[in-house]
């Protein structure tokens, strides 16, 4: 009898022995499976937030102190005025049709753009534009605006329905840039743009100022705008293809990559204009 109580407490042993291991190597995995599972909360809770980005608010001159161009923008993010003492613009999207209306605070002259047919994308296919000039009879013209599959301007027509003439501007793009502008007037070459960009410089502006688009500053309503910062821009008379200016651009950049400073220098002229930009 003895020797069999020393047996059973024995194996009573043994098997207490094996249950703490096992309980053990389960406190191990169920640890791992925690730490794993933390690890996992984490990375879902806390992912990596891409900064928003900076809308264009203001545009300072260096030969008009003073006077910057302003912003103001709607709830989507679209602009919805600009302008400073000498003019006010203001932009309307209501029902997917474009408006704005140009006013000038000196000559009291206005610029009208209605009828402003988009495309799902947000960009203008189609307008109807009138100029009224104190004292003048008003002028008509249609806008007729064409975009490769990219969503790039290819082409830009502007018809004066008073006399018939066209002014058409044809674009050439490159790795997301526009390197050149053709413009014709009833089918006659008038001027051409040449445009080289910074290829390590990546454009961040939201609106199109470089170069902009139907006189004004634009954002997606004509298209994407170029990929990278505008470098030169070279403007010849056609068909002689005589240079008439040439500018030179050069950037201070903040930590995200914006221009707040850009500086535009005539390679022809002794001659260097200042833009200072700020961002909300």
């Amino acid at each position: 009898m003895h020797s069999q109580f020393w047996g059973l407490k024995k194996l009573k042993l043994k098997i207490m022995q094996q249950k703490k291991i096992i309980s053990g190597l389960q406190g191990l995995v169920l640890a791992s499976l925690f730490f794993a599972s933390c690890k996992k909360e984490n990375t879902v809770g806390n992912p990596v937030v891409e900064p928003k980005a900076k809308q264009l608010v203001s545009i300072e001159f260096s030969n008009a102190a003073g006077n910057p161009l302003n912003f103001l923008y709607d709830a989507k993010g679209r602009v919805s005025s600009s302008g400073n003492s000498y003019f006010s613009l203001q932009y309307d999207y209501s029902g997917n049709v474009f408006h704005s209306i140009y006013t000038s605070l000196t000559t009291n002259s206005v610029f009208e753009l209605k009828n402003g047919m988009m495309d799902a994308q947000g960009r203008l296919l189609d307008a109807d534009a009138v100029s009224k000039e104190p004292g003048q009879p008003e002028s008509y013209y249609k806008y007729h605006f064409t975009y490769d599959a990219e969503g790039h301007l290819l082409q830009f027509s502007n018809t004066s329905l008073t006399t018939g003439g066209v002014s058409q501007d044809d674009n050439t793009w490159s790795n997301g840039d526009l390197i050149t502008t053709v413009n014709t007037y009833n089918g006659q070459p008038q001027y051409r743009l040449d445009y080289t960009y910074y290829d390590s410089l990546p454009n961040k502006l939201n609106l199109a100022i470089l170069p902009q688009v139907l006189q004004f500053y634009t954002d997606g309503i004509t298209g994407k705008r170029s990929a990278h910062l505008l470098k030169t821009e070279t403007n010849f008379k056609e068909p002689q293809h005589t240079k008439k200016t040439e500018y030179f651009y050069d950037y201070d950049l903040d930590e995200q990559g914006y221009p707040v400073k850009y500086r535009m220098k005539s390679l022809m002229q002794n001659l260097t204009l200042e833009r200072f930009l700020k961002f909300n």
